[in-house]
């Protein structure tokens, strides 16, 4: 009995390893989180190729490609903040953004 016991563990564990390696090796690559300003800083040199906002949050592929993400304040302040120089990465055609411009108020 104790002999059955003991086996039985050792493929519990055994199990339990190989499901713990396979899950590491499957795992997507993890996205960095940024704060609001590294994202300006990374806009305004140029290390940006694709970037696009949803809400309050902009997710962003670096020219090596990693991915990131930043809270923003909202999309008017970031156009305040780069809107031209997304604008002209855009027209070079240095970055793809995914999100229209603001639109201006009346």
């Amino acid at each position: 009995m104790k002999r059955g016991i003991k086996s039985l563990i050792f493929y519990l564990v055994l199990f339990a390893i190989i499901v713990s390696v396979v899950s590491v090796m499957y795992a997507g690559p993890e996205t960095e989180k940024l704060i609001y300003s590294d994202l300006v800083k990374e806009i305004q040199v140029n290390n940006i190729k694709e970037l696009s906002v949803t809400g309050t949050t902009a997710t962003a592929l670096r020219n090596d490609d990693t991915k990131f993400t930043a809270d923003i304040p909202s999309l008017e302040i970031l156009h305040e903040d780069v809107g031209s120089v997304i604008k002209k990465q855009v027209e070079t055609g240095t970055l793809k953004y995914a999100t229209p411009p603001v639109a201006e108020a009346p």
